[in-house]
């Protein structure tokens, strides 16, 4: 295995994940920049908020497959790289996507990149994550809670595969670190509601 291939491989995926979705398609459809509303995050969820449903999911499924796509190249250029590596490549894009050098180190929470990574590395684990948020979501509401949770069903669940521990752990702290403000609104009860701000949305049209 190449190592220089590696490190290549690890400095494309945090310049793909610097590349913020959300503000792009903001600039390109002439709205304000998400950093400067609802809950300041360039994320699906802030979308979802601000300016509907089809831009959220657009958002979400390009953070999706920007985490999907440096480690599927990592996989076809190297046939024997491994799943500590592939793990550490979505550990970078996760970093990309928090800290974008392109948008002034100021990006999202992490979620999305990291689902997309997983999808290739174990599809399992991807879904498992997948299923919990929507549950914990439909259930409590908050989609922040849901992404906690989400990530530390997959720390779990990396015990069992150890190659990609290491890469879990990080990719946990980097996600829990990043929702300290909802963790704090959480405990405070003053967390925004999405389900309940969907449900009123619809009965007001």
């Amino acid at each position: 295995m190449n190592s220089i291939m590696i490190v290549g491989l690890i400095v494309f995926a945090y310049l793909i994940g610097s590349i913020s979705n959300s503000i792009l398609i903001c600039k390109i459809a002439k709205l304000p920049d998400l950093r400067k509303q609802g809950s300041y995050n360039p994320g699906s969820t802030n979308m979802l908020r601000l300016h509907g449903k089809i831009l959220s999911l657009f958002v979400a499924i390009l953070d999706i497959f920007k985490g999907i796509f440096p480690v599927l190249l990592g996989k076809l250029l190297c046939d024997d790289i491994s799943l500590f590596y592939l793990g550490l490549i979505t550990v970078s894009t996760c970093i990309g996507h928090i800290y974008p050098i392109f948008f002034h180190f100021k990006g999202g929470k992490g979620v999305a990149p990291v689902l997309g990574g997983m999808m290739v590395i174990n599809p399992i684990l991807s879904i498992l994550m997948i299923v919990t948020w929507i549950v914990i979501v439909l259930i409590f509401g908050y989609s922040s809670l849901g992404s906690i949770i989400a990530i530390l069903i997959g720390l779990i669940y990396s015990f069992f595969q150890q190659e990609i521990i290491i890469p879990v752990i990080i990719l946990a702290f980097l996600i829990i670190f990043r929702h300290y403000e909802n963790i704090r609104r959480l405990l405070n009860g003053k967390e925004d509601n999405i389900l309940q701000y969907l449900i009123k949305k619809n009965q007001d049209k």
